[in-house]
This record gives C-alpha cells, sequence and structure tokens, in this order.
C-alpha cells in the first residue's frame, strides 16, 4: 500500500466516523442535536426530515468505511468525487445558514470549517486520482 492509499483510507476512515456520528445524532437524537445548532423544532414533519438526513449519513458511512479497500485509481476518483460534491455543497449550504443568521451558533460555524476542510482533502485526492490516469505526454521532436 502507498503512502498516498494509507492517507486516503485515514480520510475515508474519519469520514465514516463523523457521518456516523451524524447519522446517530439525527436518528435517535433529532431535537438535541437541532438545539445544539440553535433549531429547537417540535414540528413533526422536519423530525422526519431531519431523519431522513440521518440515514443518507448512515449511506455516507457505509460507503466511507468499504471505501477504505478500494484499490482502483478510476472507482476511487468516483468516491472521492462523490463526498467532495457533498462535502462542498454542504459547505456551502452551512455557510449560508450561518451568514443569515438561518442557524447561528459556534457549533454552526465549527461546522462550516469541518465541511470545509474535508472539501479541501477530497479535493486533493480528486486531483491526484485524476493525475495518475493522465496519459504520458508526448515528447517534441527535436
Amino acid at each position: 500500500m502507498t503512502p498516498t492509499n494509507r492517507s486516503h483510507n485515514v480520510l475515508l476512515a474519519a469520514t465514516a466516523i463523523l457521518s456516523g456520528l451524524l447519522a446517530l445524532a439525527f436518528l435517535f437524537a433529532t431535537n438535541a442535536t437541532l438545539n445544539v445548532y440553535g433549531l429547537g423544532c417540535n414540528d413533526a414533519a422536519a423530525i422526519v426530515f431531519v431523519r431522513l438526513l440521518g440515514t443518507a449519513a448512515l449511506t455516507f458511512t457505509v460507503l466511507a468505511a468499504l471505501a477504505r479497500r478500494v484499490e482502483d485509481v478510476d472507482a476511487r476518483r468516483a468516491i472521492d468525487t462523490a463526498f467532495l460534491a457533498g462535502f462542498g455543497s454542504a459547505t456551502i449550504v452551512a455557510a449560508w445558514a450561518q451568514s443569515t443568521r438561518t442557524t447561528f451558533s459556534a457549533v454552526g460555524w465549527a461546522t462550516v470549517a469541518l465541511y470545509a476542510a474535508y472539501s479541501i482533502a477530497f479535493a486533493i485526492f480528486v486531483t491526484r486520482d485524476w493525475r495518475a490516469t493522465m496519459p504520458a505526454r508526448a515528447k517534441p521532436m527535436a
């Protein structure tokens, strides 16, 4: 296993842990989790929606955990690109919510920073994977 693959596996393990914690929080401590973000909610439809987000987080947990075994560059690039899209869009949505004071707490800004860090990390691996599959350049004729 190369050092790149080892660091990639560490990132995927961290992603699985983060996603797993979010899944547990959204599924089993929905109101408490919303309160941490400054969103008290007693609306049954909103609770169901947040729990559906928990099921998505559970999907990411399983995907990240299983992706640690993937050696194929094309498959790894697809997985990394999907995580980049997810964390990138989450960064934008979380930052927008904080800046418009839809949600506002120190935890909210920490969430923005965490999602941004994951976005950067996955962007690095996507870039590496793209470079690894690029054909060699032809040498100019002398």
